[in-house]
């Protein structure tokens, strides 16, 4: 996970670190690391991995059965 949040610059800094902010999005999608550019979104992604910690997530099938392992005719197929 990077936090990477830029601060205000010099005009001459901006365009380096536009090039440089460049490079490490790049790198980050192609290693599949996880970008944060803002406090704000980072904080939402804090709230969002504490919610999950005291909200299970399950999976259950929309079609199927559970017992036999089997898919149910989707109900539109029926008609």
């Amino acid at each position: 996970l990077l936090l990477n949040v830029p601060s205000s610059l010099t005009q001459s800094k901006f365009e380096r670190m536009l090039e440089d902010e460049y490079v490490l999005r790049r790198r980050c999608v192609e290693l599949g690391i996880p970008l944060f550019t803002s406090l704000e979104a980072f904080a939402a992604y804090v709230d969002g991995v504490r919610w999950l910690e005291s909200h299970p997530v399950t999976v259950e099938p929309l079609y199927g059965s559970e017992e036999r392992g089997e898919p149910s005719p989707h109900p539109a197929a029926s008609r």
